[in-house]
């Protein structure tokens, strides 16, 4: 098995780098599997982190985007009520009487048109 050993001390030395020499090789056939194993467990995560990231930011603007629809919610309704206020005729004629000087017209101003 070992040739030129002269002495039992210089078996057991070779017969110790032997075994060491055959585990490194072994352990160097798990370093890249193992490397492997690490970048893909990591790779995973950095994709999950994204994942989150991303439904963060969409999380955050469907709230914005409720804030901003309760808001225009509640300006349409305070709209509704101005034209319901606007659109009732003793508004309309108080505003006539008022802005525009406007006054029914008297029994002289009337003149009637008959239709045969």
């Amino acid at each position: 098995m070992y040739k030129n050993v002269t002495s039992l001390e210089e078996y057991k030395n070779r017969k110790k780098n032997t075994i060491y020499r055959e585990k490194r090789a072994k352990k160097r056939k798990f370093k890249p599997i193992i490397k492997l194993a690490f970048f893909m467990i990591f790779g995973v995560m950095i994709a999950f982190m994204c994942g989150y990231a991303y439904i963060s930011s969409l999380k955050y603007e469907i709230h914005s985007l409720n804030r901003e629809l309760r808001g225009l919610e509640n300006k349409k309704g305070e709209l509704t009520v101005e034209l319901e206020r606007l659109s009732k005729s003793g508004y309309i004629e108080r505003e006539a009487k008022k802005r525009l000087n406007m006054v029914y017209p008297s029994e002289e101003q009337i003149v009637y048109i008959r239709v045969d």
